[in-house]
């Protein structure tokens, strides 16, 4: 008996970025992966089957390489990452450490451990990029969206439309 199965598509548009994870030992070594919320539900669903396609600007940087490789392994498809303009990729410092009692903390940091300069931070895909994907938007189960802007949200339209 042959079945046909189309893999559900999901396209992700928002926050991809690039965890630098600190453990609670500092002889650990830092360890990094794709993260940010459209990231890691990309990733997830890929892993369970479906097509992933992320809309993204990221550039050449070794941060957007290592992201990218990070994604390709879990099978999300890289079709649309470099939309438009490019820019740096987002870093977040992602700090597990112990608390007085010694149960894990984990919190979240935007700025370097070391020197307390900003790290590179989300940037919206442009105009011109939304209207490039959204053909390519039929026949997809599902648009997620974060970090909302009108650019995204007429993305959403035209999926509806």
């Amino acid at each position: 008996m042959t079945t046909c199965f189309q893999k559900p598509k999901i396209f992700g548009t928002g926050l991809i970025a690039l965890d630098w994870v600190m453990g609670s030992n500092p002889r650990s070594p830092v360890w990094s992966s794709a993260g940010g919320t459209c990231g890691n539900i990309l990733s997830i669903l890929a892993f369970l089957g479906w097509d992933g396609f992320p809309i993204a600007r990221l550039s050449g940087d070794v941060a957007s390489e290592r992201v990218k490789a990070d994604m390709a392994r879990w099978d999300v498809r890289l079709d649309f990452v470099s939309c438009g303009l490019a820019s740096q990729t987002p870093i977040i410092i992602q700090e597990i450490r112990r608390g007085s009692d010694g149960s894990p903390t984990h919190r979240f940091s935007w700025s370097c451990p070391r020197c307390g300069n900003w790290l590179p931070s989300f940037r919206a895909v442009t105009r011109d990029a939304a209207e490039t994907v959204a053909p390519s938007l039929n026949n997809s189960a599902v648009l997620f969206m974060d970090r909302l802007s009108r650019d995204r949200i007429e993305l959403g339209g035209e999926r509806l439309g």
